[in-house]
């Protein structure tokens, strides 16, 4: 009786799961809870003084909601700058590269999707920024008295609309490059031990002292 020898099949190794640091999850959440009710607060205002762009039935947003709107951009760009600080820290490889444009130009292949990806990120973090910036020029007053013609007032109804759209594709774009596991990774509760708050200074003074010596370097 003859045998025949089984081919030596190597067994298929798991793909590590990925992995977010805490700052990283409670900034995101924070910057994107904050954003949602900037959104719905933002919408609910335009409906009841500016019908032109938006005219449901919902009920009149009484003056308080005014209030509530500049407190939630008050946190919202303490937060976005506490974003962005950690963006440029220990999240760059996020952001657009130097070489992303070259990048571009290989449609359909991973990296194109990676620099897409890349791309949204670094624009959600500029229009956060033109959310600020008009916010703060923006009239208040005009606003209730059917004056939308106001610069300012574009600016922002058009920075919180491309929030809106830009935050739809960051999801879809991360689903393509990481899948259900960097969704995750991303609302996950565990937390590795070196990743406490207790260690974050110790963290940040590692990349500071990185930062100065390749600043140093002829």
């Amino acid at each position: 009786m003859q045998f025949t020898a089984l081919p030596n099949i190597k067994p298929r190794m798991s793909r590590p799961r990925p992995y977010q640091t805490l700052i990283f999850r409670s900034l995101h959440a924070g910057q994107g809870s904050l954003a949602i009710l900037g959104v719905l607060t933002g919408y609910w205002l335009l409906n009841t003084w500016d019908p032109h762009l938006s005219h449901l039935p919902l009920p009149t947003a009484p003056n308080r909601v005014i209030d509530l709107h500049d407190d939630i951009g008050g946190l919202f760009t303490g937060a976005l700058g506490l974003f962005v600080i950690y963006s440029v820290w220990a999240g760059r490889r996020r952001l657009v590269q130097s070489k992303s444009l070259k990048q571009l130009a290989k449609v359909g292949k991973p990296i194109w999707w990676y620099t897409l990806h890349r791309i949204v990120n670094t624009s959600l973090l500029l229009l956060g920024g033109l959310v600020v910036i008009s916010g703060e020029a923006l009239d208040d007053d005009a606003m209730v008295q059917g004056i939308s013609s106001d610069w300012a007032y574009g600016l922002h109804v058009f920075a919180w609309l491309g929030i809106v759209v830009l935050t739809v594709l960051h999801v879809l774009l991360s689903l393509k490059v990481g899948g259900i596991p960097l969704l995750r990774s991303v609302v996950s509760v565990k937390v590795r031990p070196k990743d406490w708050p207790k260690y974050w200074p110790q963290r940040l003074w590692n990349w500071l002292f990185s930062l100065n010596t390749r600043c140093s370097k002829p």
